[in-house]
Order: C-alpha cells, then structure tokens, then sequence
C-alpha cells in the first residue's frame, strides 16, 4: 500500500514539476531529505525518484518563464568552485572507481542546490522550502520524541535506511537543524491549527533530540541556545528550550548519562579514540597531498592500509571538517570553511539591511532561524562525516534566497518612494475648467 502511495504521489506531481518548476525544487527537496520511498517494503524502495524529479525539473527550467535570473551572490560562487575542485580531486584521487562513484552523488546535490535559486525567488516560495525542510525531517523527529516519551528513551531512533539520517547521531543532528523552522515558522502562520502543529513539533523534536543518544547533538543544542542569548537576546526562547531538554533529562535511562559523561572521558572512550585516529589519518593524507587530498572515498580500506598501519571496524570521516581535508586537501578544506563563514556574513548582512524597515520586518526571524541551523551543522557536525548532506545545502540555498527576496522587496519599496516623490514634485496638469454656454 505504502509503495503504491509514495508511487502515485510523486508521478502524479511530475507534470506539475514540468510546467512550474519550483514545485519540482520542492519534490526533491522532500524527496531527498525525507526518502519517502525508503520507508516501504517493494518496489518503490529502490526506484530513483530524486534522480527522476531533478531531471524533470531541470528540463521544466529550460521550457518554463516561471525562473529569476542567475542568482549572482559569494555563496554561488563558492559552491561552483566547490563543484569544479571536488571534480579535479577525483580525476587524480587514489581511488579513482569509488572515487567517481561519490563524485556523481556530491555534484547531484551541488547542482540541484543551485537550480532551486532560479525558481524560489519569491517570499512565499522560500517559506515553502522552509516548511518542506521542517517537515521533511520533522515527521521522523515527532515519531522520535512520541516514541521515548512512551519508551522512556529505551531505544534508539534512526532515519530511513540508506540515507544520510539512517544513523541516529545525522538524524539528530538533522533534527537539530530544523528545529529553529518549526518555531519561527509557527510565528508567523495564520493557519491555526498548522500553528499550533508547529509549535507541538518543536517541544517533541527536542525530545527526540535528547533521546538520540547523540553527543554531537547535545553540543549543538547548547551551542543554539547560547546564541540565541548572545546574538538574538531571545532569552525567553532558550529558557524553553533549556527547560524542554531538562524535562527530557528527568526521564532518559542511566544508559544515556553513561554516554553523555564520555564526552569529558573521552581517553576510556572506544567511540572518541576511533573518531581521533580518522582525524590523524585525515591529517597525514592532506600533509601527504596538501593541494587535492586523496580524493573521494579515501576513508575507506584501502585508504587507511596506505596511510596507517592500525586496525579499524569502520572507516568514517567522524567529522565534515577533516572529511573535506582528508577527500579535497586544503584547498578543499578552505572552501568548505569560505562557505559556511559567506552564510553567516550573508546574514548578518541582511540583519543590517532590514533594520528599521517594516517592509521586510518578516526577514528577522528568517535570518535567526537560518542561522541557528547553520550553527547546528557547524557544531553537530564537527563529529559527523556529514559534509554533503543534502539538508545544509539546502539551508544555503536558503540563505542566498533570504538575500534576494529581501533585495528585490527594498528595491520595490525604494522604487515606490520614487514614484510617489516625482508625482508630488511634478502634479500632472489640471484639466480645463469647462465654460457653461
């Protein structure tokens, strides 16, 4: 039933993401983050639907007029250059068969990261991708937190198989980046009772969060609730959040505080050494091959016989900041880093720009959301190899789509000043006052 469902609704929308094509932006993005089909049991589980709707998207933005303009900002910039880097590091990687492999993955995501830009130029239209992102990840966050408030935390909840929150440390850590969307979007919803849905989501999204058993997670929460006291002085908000995660506390089993303490134990901890040996052979393999690393797929075995001699269960990056080193080197590293610091300039750029005008007043909670989430990769992150997860990219996306609509709405108001000023300056000509005869 589940097949015939996920199967109906994605070739029923098709036509629709041909002749208007943001709403094939919208698809993938669902479709990539949630992975509908991936909780099914037949013949929809395997079928390539991301892959079916980017085409049919990409083909609707060539014969659709319903696009903008190249969206000209830093961030396009880098992730083009980005694009153009990985594609050079995988034509000398060491691995060059699972090298290429990866390489198609990555430039997927990359370019239907861009593409959406051409299309979600309007105010309402990046509120959908919004609210696409929070429930695409936050139907699993709801089910998580219902879950161990019924369990009491005694299991662990994990994403869709086969997919970048198929583990429950990037589900949370994806859980985490949504979370400032359900609020801030809730705020500004007329709908009352998808309001009030939103506002539900939260609390149980922080639940869940706690329950995950993440550390990296629990460091990203505390990191969002410190700033929004230091750069949002929402003290009300994190007190919230802060008493939501206490209550959570109050119920989780003695096995979650045991996880929790390895965090300052780290020496005893089995867990942090395997993450401390994949970021020393991420360092050797950037020294070794300072301007390309070794290329895509370089954490894998065959990467970890050439640079180290010790045994390990699972060759991961454990981190998107040495991913990008030990794949891309320090080139790679260096744009990676340019683009999540280009995000937060962008947005403390718009934060000047909408001060004091009430036309684009709606962008602040835009901005502080989009930041919280931004923060929420960078910390969350730092002990996952999440460094192309199609979820941050997407937040991107989002930043430079804050930047354009917010340009676009001051130039119309600039452009709305003007013209009421010229017809003050310059009446137009009194009509003759008629004689009577």
């Amino acid at each position: 039933m589940r097949d015939l469902l996920i199967m109906g609704l994605v070739f029923g929308l098709l036509p629709f993401a041909f002749s208007r094509p943001y709403i094939g932006a919208l698809m993938w993005v669902w479709i990539s983050l949630m992975n509908p089909h991936r909780l099914t049991w037949g013949m929809a589980y395997g079928f390539p639907f991301a892959m079916l709707t980017a085409a049919t998207t990409v083909a609707g933005v060539f014969v659709s007029s319903d696009r903008g303009r190249f969206p000209a900002a830093r961030e396009t910039t880098i992730l083009l250059l980005m694009a153009f880097w990985f594609t050079l590091t995988t034509t000398v990687a060491l691995i060059p068969d699972g090298a290429w492999y990866k390489w198609n993955r990555v430039i997927k995501i990359l370019i239907m990261t861009i593409v959406p830009l051409f299309l979600l130029q309007e105010r309402n239209r990046l509120r959908l991708l919004l609210l696409v992102m929070a429930i695409s990840i936050g139907y699993f966050s709801v089910k998580g937190g219902i879950s161990s408030l019924i369990t009491g935390g005694r299991y662990r909840i994990f994403g869709p198989s086969q997919s970048f929150i198929s583990d429950n440390n990037a589900l949370a850590v994806a859980e985490l980046m949504v979370l400032p969307f359900m609020w801030f979007l809730a705020r500004s919803e007329p709908r009352k009772w998808f309001r009030r849905g939103l506002y539900l989501s939260a609390p149980l999204t922080i639940v869940s969060i706690v329950f995950s058993y993440s550390r990296g997670a629990l460091l990203g929460l505390i990191a969002m609730v410190t700033v929004l006291i230091v750069t949002g002085r929402r003290w009300g908000l994190a007190i919230a959040f802060v008493l939501l995660a206490g209550v959570g506390l109050a119920f989780v089993p003695s096995a979650w505080y045991e996880r929790m303490q390895t965090i300052g134990s780290y020496k005893e901890d089995e867990s942090a050494q395997s993450r401390f040996q994949s970021w020393t052979f991420a360092w050797n393999v950037a020294t070794d091959r300072p301007l390309t690393g070794g290329g895509f797929r370089i954490f894998s075995k065959e990467g970890f016989v050439r640079y180290t001699s010790e045994e390990f269960a699972a060759f991961e990056a454990h981190s998107i900041y040495f991913e990008v080193l030990g794949e891309h080197g320090f080139v790679g590293l260096g744009l990676f880093l340019m683009l999540l610091a280009s995000a937060f300039m962008t947005l403390n750029s718009v934060e000047r720009q909408i001060r004091g005008r009430p036309v684009v007043a709606w962008a602040k909670d835009y901005a502080i959301m989009l930041r919280l989430s931004v923060v929420s990769y960078a910390v969350g992150g730092a002990f996952l190899g999440l460094a192309y997860f199609d979820l941050y990219y997407d937040v991107i996306a989002a930043v430079i789509l804050l930047k354009i609509v917010v340009h676009r709405e001051l130039a119309q108001e600039a452009a709305a000043y003007r013209a009421a000023r010229i017809a003050e300056l310059d009446p137009p000509p009194a009509l003759p006052v008629p004689v009577a005869p």
